[in-house]
């Protein structure tokens, strides 16, 4: 006769096992009794001392929860992107579970039972978390096994970023003639200044006066042939045509577009003295 926690079962020679199912994390002792036919006749054995304590156990269940959540960039190397792990799921019946994730290929890092970490990756840039639940339970000889959970991956990409357009904005001197470009009495000093660029990109600029029914043939562009201007951005993204040329407006019933790489941005007005 078999005996542990309540319970026993009666096992007939010539079983040398007895085969039975255990709660996981249940710890369990047993006694064993010998009996024969005469059993009425005081045919049975004294209870052996208890066994040592045994404790089943399987492996954890695998993670609750394993997302990546990308946010809004702010530039294009400035791209929020959130991992988050929960494992609130059983233990297998070992005890002491301990949630371990790796984010992009990394190294697994243990995480109690709950992960959450943002981080500023590149502009569309791949993404991926892998979750698992770790056990480390005593045998019953003293040695540590491991158990480890069915892994959860997840893999996302981080958002593109969409830089602003660029932006056109006019700086008006006072009055200023330069022979052969500008000599009336409207004439005006005029620096143009672009932002929202691309500090690694070089870009060309045109301008061009706007013609108006009044005045049909005072339109045309800035430059000789309309010769781009070459404009390198500082590395904020902006430029500012003061300090390599010199452009003057005269026209006060005529507007001027300002063109980046042939495309239009604003077009401006004059601004009276």
């Amino acid at each position: 006769m078999v005996r542990w926690n309540g319970e026993s079962r009666e096992v007939n020679a010539p079983a040398k096992k007895l085969d039975l199912t255990l709660e996981n994390g249940t710890s369990y002792r047993f006694t064993v009794e010998a009996r024969n036919g005469f059993e009425a006749d005081g045919g049975v054995s004294g209870a052996s001392n208890e066994s040592n304590s045994v404790r089943p156990y399987k492996k954890p269940a695998a993670p609750t929860s394993a997302t990546i959540t990308p946010g809004k960039c702010t530039g294009a190397n400035s791209c929020p992107v959130k991992f988050a792990a929960t494992a609130n799921s059983g233990d297998g019946g070992a005890g002491n579970k301990t949630l371990q994730v790796r984010v992009n290929g990394g190294d697994w890092v243990d995480s109690g039972t709950s992960y959450s970490n943002t981080v500023e990756v590149k502009s569309g840039q791949a993404q991926s978390i892998e979750a698992r639940v770790v056990t480390k339970p005593k045998n019953a000889d003293g040695s540590t096994a491991t158990m480890t959970s069915e892994t959860l991956s997840v893999s996302r990409d981080a958002q593109t970023y969409t830089p602003p357009a660029p932006v056109s904005s006019i700086n008006w001197g006072p009055h200023a003639t330069l022979q052969g470009v500008c000599t009336g009495q409207f004439c005006r000093r005029v620096d143009i200044e672009i932002t929202n660029l691309d500090p690694s990109k070089t870009y060309e600029m045109t301008i061009k006066t706007n013609p108006n029914p009044a005045s049909p043939n005072d339109g045309g562009w800035w430059t000789k042939n309309n010769a781009p201007v070459t404009v390198n951005p500082d590395a904020n993204g902006n430029y500012t045509t003061a300090a390599k040329s010199q452009f003057y407006y005269g026209y006060p019933d005529n507007t001027f577009t300002v063109y980046l790489d042939g495309k239009p941005l604003e077009t401006h007005s004059y601004k009276p003295l």
